[in-house]
């Protein structure tokens, strides 16, 4: 798949930089120098992500027709098109596709993108309005072999009828959770190590399949934390899995098991998220203060690429303690 990535001008650093799901492809203070790198396929990171033309426009899009172009320069220039969908949209279908996973109507969902914007909110959201929330019934740390290594643990909180996992996992860990909590909804939280694990992979390929009957098999007789685990058994569950990683960078196998929502966003698109919810977050605060706080975000975007709520927070609070507010502010975001 080939898309277009987007060009934002770092009037601090005085140089344009290319982004394409949320990530940086590269900068340079000559924006044509910046364009031909990616339509020539000069630029890694531009290349591995399928991004082959770079836009003003605020978000990714997806290339679907080329037309003949740029014969001086010896490519093809894509059409370029607006973004489908805006932030707040892919924000309304992804909390619609996590209704689908709770209410068994779908199987799976990978949402993907943009860290610190409300993803494990929004999924805890969707839990609540469907009176799932409950006072964990058990919360614990393990490891492969059950050995606990604190440097790289798992954290399992289970409810009723839900069950988190956050953190370091394996393969191993995977199926002794997918065991233990077989008729349940599993929520995995920044857990993307265990799943670029190919082990892993092929125990998710059995327990997101489509047959009526989903059976995970271990293919030896390993030792589980838990000794009454079985070699095979068949999962009735459903899975969401949480990630600051771009879709691109997930098996495309996961990745057709799944209802997908990317959500990747640009520091502009961040700034409109934070608008939209703006009412709903930090009420004990004026909106007075949280409005100047936004405020201070738009007039220093350029210094903080990468913000997100975490970021808003942290100037909300400089601006409610302080008098010297923006030189804090600034002063935190310098070090970002």
């Amino acid at each position: 798949m080939q898309k277009i990535g987007h060009l934002e001008h770092d009037k601090k650093a005085g140089k344009w930089k290319a982004w394409s799901d949320g990530l940086m492809l590269c900068q340079s203070q000559n924006k044509q120098r910046l364009i031909d790198l990616v339509r020539q396929g000069l630029c890694p990171k531009a290349a591995a992500l399928g991004v082959v033309d770079l836009s003003e426009d605020s978000a990714d899009v997806i290339v679907s027709t080329m037309i003949s172009g740029g014969a001086k320069a010896g490519y093809n220039t894509p059409i370029v098109a607006k973004p489908l969908f805006t932030a707040n949209q892919r924000f309304e279908f992804f909390a619609t596709f996590t209704d689908d996973v709770i209410y068994d109507n779908a199987k799976a969902l990978l949402v993907t993108g943009s860290p610190g914007m409300g993803k494990s909110h929004t999924v805890m959201e969707r839990l609540a309005a469907a009176k799932l929330c409950d006072s964990p019934i058990e919360k614990h740390e393990g490891a492969e072999d059950g050995k606990v290594d604190e440097s790289a643990t798992e954290v399992v909180e289970d409810h009723s009828d839900f069950t988190i996992i956050k953190g370091f996992s394996t393969a191993r860990a995977m199926y002794d959770n997918l065991y233990t909590f077989r008729n349940k909804l599993i929520i995995y939280d920044d857990t993307d190590k265990v799943l670029e694990d190919k082990i892993a992979g092929n125990i998710l390929k059995a327990a997101l399949d489509n047959d009526d009957k989903r059976v995970i098999t271990w293919g030896s007789a390993g030792i589980f934390r838990n000794k009454d685990i079985p070699t095979k058994f068949e999962f009735k569950g459903r899975m969401i899995f949480i990630s600051n990683k771009p879709l691109s960078s997930f098996d495309s196998a996961l990745k057709s098991r799944c209802l997908c929502a990317p959500i990747e966003m640009t520091p502009q698109e961040r700034i409109t998220r934070i608008e939209y919810v703006l009412p709903n977050i930090m009420k004990d605060v004026s909106m007075e203060m949280r409005r100047n706080a936004l405020d201070f975000l738009k007039e220093n975007m350029d210094a903080c690429p990468a913000m997100d709520f975490r970021t808003f927070k942290k100037i909300v609070n400089f601006r409610r303690l302080h008098t010297n507010w923006k030189q804090l502010a600034l002063f935190s975001l310098s070090a970002s």
